[in-house]
């Protein structure tokens, strides 16, 4: 009988919860596993960290703006799961997943020098994202066709402007064209993308039925009709909101289509465009500038923090992913394009996960700082796990990591001190002993070796911490080489807003929305008015906002960890532009607030935060670096898994759903077990 193999896993995010959520709902996991997690701190979430201030009303403290998308299958169907086995009693806060999170379905875009508001209303549906369906994959030929469909209701708001409609010369092909959609079809260029849809709809979803031909007359028809568009209409886009805006959708779509056909994507998929960032590829294709450099793009680039070290003036993000992604967010969501949460990201997601492996047997180390990683003598393995054990539990115990706030198991924004030897020393220190930057001396260390204390390693530490803890993983393999040099992180900024009035009274009339606004400070703003009640505020807070964005770095290379005081000065940074931020951006979105300058009365609290840590940054998908992202499973070191948003993991750019998928992709690996990822085929091609 094979004994038990011991598995470390270092580091506590969303990533690395989900591959042990898999790896233990096998049945008679515990007689193949031994699992411990180590943990930085005191609690788990990594990114998607939260915490409860009980000194101020058991606020919730985020890293920043969480929303998921209603394509999120995979991290819904993994919540559903956990919420079904906790078994919580209906009178419980949020007994099931369906009711943790809330629907939103309003979108809008603040143009710069624009006083209407781009506002999207995204219907809604009776789905909820997760739940297994037995429909067969979404095809990419029928996404091209609503694409289409999309675009001739674009164009049928602005097609009543007196412009020149001419007629094109007809190709060879005409005659197919009128035999192919049973019509007499009219050579004028207005005319030709109405065409385009009709032969669309007239071919088969099968795409290995297409010809040549018929790929070519739909570029043809689009390009003629591009062509006739940004003549007839660039006149108007100084002056006219509806057909700006209308011309900017017409534009991106039609190219975005024509990019498709054009290279390939239908045969060999999304990811070869991925060598190209996202606005380039849409210039290669044919998008005018205006276009591309619209409100609706930046606001792509603004969500996915699509920003070389947070800097505005290097956007950059993989164009084949990012497409594919939006794509399925606008065509294939279920319920709504976009969910929140009902609370914090640790008290809906986290803690629910942490409890039910808990339950399940898995040992949780917390308070252990991985400080190395020790290669073997012939560089083919990891030989030791080097960590600091920064605090002491008291009389031996395990930590208990939760509280408890009306009903809901929360983590704490603090240490629980009381549990801790030097509880009471770290409380007065006032130290953050989650910071690379801490003052905390850590109160001893501890080494983990090979075959006597871990038999696999699951690495689930962010990539932004790699030149601390992995140097020698790095300097002995070209793979980890290329993929610390090329594949960047940015830091974040993020506020929370308390108010005293509710939306409706800081001007804001529409529903729940997202909202992008034409700054680089602060440029994405949600209303989390429904977490309200899970807080301590009684009437004193009506409304709650978050507002997040990239964080322009000082330096591209991080301070030493000696430089104590980086943390507060960043943070002090993030402060100003939120205070910069709601002075002056706020009139549109906040009208009833900000008439000359803002009305600080109108807050009970704020908070502001700067993610400036390595294992915080969010890692970015830049152009041309796919390639580099390390799968679960080729780490180059025997025994060595990786998981995480920034691993090869399907969807390829950084998001929780990113998370989740390679979470799983890292059990299966070790497991050898199929764990089938939801979605994956959705809008890809043939074999």
């Amino acid at each position: 009988m094979m004994s038990k193999q011991k598995i470390a896993v270092l580091g506590g995010g969303i990533a690395a919860l989900t591959a042990l959520y898999e790896l233990t709902s096998a049945d008679g996991w515990q007689d193949n596993y031994d699992i411990t997690l180590y943990q930085l701190g005191w609690r788990l979430g990594g990114k998607g960290a939260s915490g409860r201030d009980q000194q101020n009303h058991n606020r919730i403290i985020e890293h920043g703006l969480h929303q998921w998308l209603g394509v999120y299958d995979n991290a819904f169907n993994l919540m559903i799961r956990a919420y079904d086995e906790l078994g919580r009693s209906p009178d419980q806060p949020f007994p099931t997943a369906q009711s943790a999170f809330t629907p939103v379905h309003t979108y809008v875009i603040q143009e710069p020098n624009c006083n209407d508001l781009w506002v999207t209303e995204f219907p809604t549906n009776n789905k909820f994202p997760g739940t297994k369906s037995d429909d067969p994959p979404a095809k990419i030929w029928d996404a091209l066709v609503k694409i289409l469909k999309w675009l001739v209701s674009e164009f049928d708001k602005i097609d009543e402007t007196d412009v020149n409609k001419p007629q094109v010369e007809q190709p060879y092909w005409w005659d197919k064209l009128q035999e192919k959609v049973e019509a007499d079809l009219s050579s004028e260029a207005h005319k030709l993308l109405s065409h385009a849809l009709k032969y669309a709809e007239s071919l088969t979803s099968d795409i290995a039925e297409h010809s040549a031909l018929d790929w070519h007359i739909l570029q043809w028809l689009l390009d003629k009709f591009r062509d006739w568009l940004c003549k007839e209409f660039s006149k108007f886009l100084d002056h006219h909101t509806i057909i700006r805006r209308a011309y900017i959708m017409l534009d991106l779509g039609i190219t975005a289509t024509i990019g498709i056909l054009r290279d390939g994507v239908l045969i060999h998929g999304w990811e070869q465009l991925d060598k190209y960032d996202l606005r380039e590829w849409f210039s290669r294709n044919g998008a005018s500038d205006f276009a591309v450099n619209s409100a609706p793009m930046k606001a792509i680039y603004d969500l996915l923090f699509a920003y070389e070290n947070g800097d505005p003036e290097k956007p950059s993000i993989v164009a084949g992913s990012t497409l594919h992604g939006m794509i399925k967010m606008v065509l294939l969501y279920k319920g709504a394009p976009i969910w929140e949460m009902n609370s914090g990201t640790g008290d809906i997601v986290i803690a629910p996960l942490y409890l039910v492996l808990k339950k399940r047997g898995v040992k949780f180390a917390f308070f252990s700082k991985v400080s190395s990683l020790r290669l073997n003598d012939n560089h083919t393995a990891i030989q030791a796990i080097e960590m600091q054990q920064q605090v002491d539990v008291k009389d031996g115990r395990e930590y208990e990591p939760l509280i408890e706030i009306n009903g809901l198991p929360c983590w704490p924004n603090e240490p629980l001190y009381d549990q801790l030897v030097q509880g009471q020393e770290l409380k007065a220190s006032g130290a953050n002993i989650e910071s690379r930057w801490t003052t905390w001396q850590s109160v001893g260390t501890k080494t983990l070796t090979a075959g006597v204390d871990f038999d696999k390693i699951i690495l689930g530490i962010s990539l932004g911490a790699f030149k601390d803890i992995a140097h020698e993983l790095i300097t002995h393999s070209t793979k980890w080489q290329n993929m610390v040099s090329f594949m960047g992180t940015t830091p974040t900024q993020s506020v929370q807003l308390w108010f005293k009035p509710d939306m409706k009274g800081l001007g804001w009339e529409l529903d729940q929305p997202l909202y992008s606004y034409p700054t680089h400070d602060l440029s994405s703003w949600a209303d989390f008015s429904q977490i309200i009640p899970t807080e301590d505020w009684g009437d004193a807070v009506k409304d709650i906002s978050y507002l997040v964005s990239p964080l322009k770095a000082d330096t591209p290379i991080p301070p030493p960890p000696s430089d104590h005081d980086y943390p507060d000065k960043e943070a002090d940074r993030v402060k100003r532009n939120g205070e910069q931020f709601l002075n002056n951006q706020t009139k549109l979105s906040w009208p009833d607030v900000n008439q000359n300058g803002f009305d600080w009365t109108t807050l009970t609290d704020w908070y502001w935060r700067a993610n400036v840590d390595p294992w915080e940054r969010y890692v970015l998908a830049t152009a041309n670096t796919t390639q580099y992202r390390m799968r679960v499973d080729e780490t180059d070191y025997e025994d060595l898994y990786v998981t995480g948003a920034w691993t090869y993991n399907i969807a390829n750019v950084s998001s929780m759903e990113a998370a989740v998928i390679s979470g799983k992709l890292c059990a299966a690996a070790i497991s050898g077990k199929d764990i089938p990822v939801l979605g994956v085929k959705d809008l890809q091609p043939y074999d």
